[in-house]
């Protein structure tokens, strides 16, 4: 099932709000953006090392006619953790984005700056007229997400976030089952996403202003992929998160969880670590289960890609191990709706109404309120 014509379950709205929050701006019309010509080749830079560089640098393999021309190390604010990949990207490096930006003529960048950082540099890039894909979280506050609005809407860009695992082959069978009808209307849906947090993490992680929290940068894949297969929207939202195991980075949250409601009636819960065993046999291990008003699916051995499954337990049918679909890649994939022969997996809607959500979670853990989305 081509993922362009999958439907849309709908959902209607309940509970009346406990915390009201300021809504965000309106975000453009797919159309709204300024296409590529798919004849000219496409010129690519980089910003930062802090993130996933290689869903821009490996997703050019999969992209035709399509270089990497140039990589800044930082901006006005300061330079990423580690300049290693960019000193062998074979383009040339700048310091500042800003001159790369004066000097380059670029189509697409890849953002991927200490955390609250990427905000600046998106707005900037925006303004410069150049389309992006963004590392999540795009803002650490509401006021940076509407202030990202304003500038895509204004110079008429698509931006993107760095939100791969909706393209996961596991995610697109779940996906896939949901909007076939196969276990009925979603009712609850459960996510973890834990992590090894390994001998160190970059120094901007004890600085809760700039990394932003644990929530916006790791529970945003599940927060966004519960969303995904379900089709539904979130309505509200209450969360909770410590730091148990990490005192060196006071700030940091190293374990929590997020419930949120459905707009139509049913949850999600959503669990996150840094407190993955280092003899565990992979770095994560992430997880998906959607209970529906007909059946269950789920992902089952997420922590070795080798051994990943999906089943269904549809009604009276005994468990069905469902096919996997064919791996897809996120970049081309944003660049096929740019040069006008696609629909990219994230909406713009998506990309900004999936950061206010984990900011809102954020701020309900660090108030103990449930908050209204």
């Amino acid at each position: 099932m081509k993922r362009r014509h999958m439907l849309q379950a709908m959902g209607a709205a309940g509970l009346a709000p406990i915390v009201s929050s300021n809504s965000a701006a309106a975000s453009p019309a797919a159309s709204d953006f300024r296409q590529l010509d798919p004849d000219k080749s496409l010129r690519v830079g980089m910003i930062g090392e802090d993130g996933h560089t290689s869903y821009v640098t490996n997703g050019l393999k999969y992209t035709p006619n399509a270089k990497l021309v140039a990589w800044a190390k930082g901006g006005p604010e300061g330079a990423s953790s580690s300049d290693r990949r960019s000193s062998q990207a074979g383009a040339p490096v700048y310091d500042d984005y800003r001159e790369m930006f004066d000097k380059e003529q670029l189509d697409i960048v890849g953002i991927c700056l200490p955390y609250a950082w990427n905000t600046r540099a998106a707005i900037e890039a925006a303004r410069r007229g150049v389309h992006m894909m963004i590392e999540k979280p795009s803002a650490v506050s509401l006021e940076d997400l509407e202030s990202l609005q304003q500038a895509v809407t204004r110079n008429r860009v698509r931006s993107t976030l760095m939100l791969e695992m909706r393209l996961s082959r596991p995610v697109q069978a779940i996906k896939q089952a949901i909007v076939a009808g196969r276990i009925g209307a979603p009712a609850t849906v459960t996510s973890q996403k834990t992590y090894k947090f390994g001998a160190s993490r970059p120094e901007f992680y004890k600085d809760r202003a700039v990394y932003g929290g644990t929530i916006p940068w790791v529970a945003v894949h599940a927060v966004d992929y519960m969303q995904y297969v379900t089709g539904l929207q979130y309505t509200h939202v209450s969360a909770f998160h410590t730091n148990l195991a990490h005192p060196e980075y006071a700030t940091l949250e190293d374990a929590g969880g997020i419930l949120l409601r459905l707009s139509n009636g049913g949850s999600a819960l959503c669990n996150f670590d840094y407190l993955r065993p280092d003899g565990a046999p992979s770095h994560g291990d992430n997880r998906l289960r959607v209970t529906g008003t007909r059946g269950v699916v789920e992902m089952i051995d997420f922590d070795d890609p080798d051994k990943v499954r999906v089943v269904l337990i549809e009604g009276e049918n005994p468990p069905e191990l469902l096919p996997l679909p064919e791996e897809q890649h996120l970049f081309p994939d944003f660049v096929s709706e740019l040069r006008g022969s696609g629909t990219h997996v994230l909406t713009q809607d998506e990309c900004f109404r999936i950061t206010r959500v984990v900011l809102l979670a954020r701020q309900a853990a660090d108030t103990g309120t449930m908050l209204k989305i």
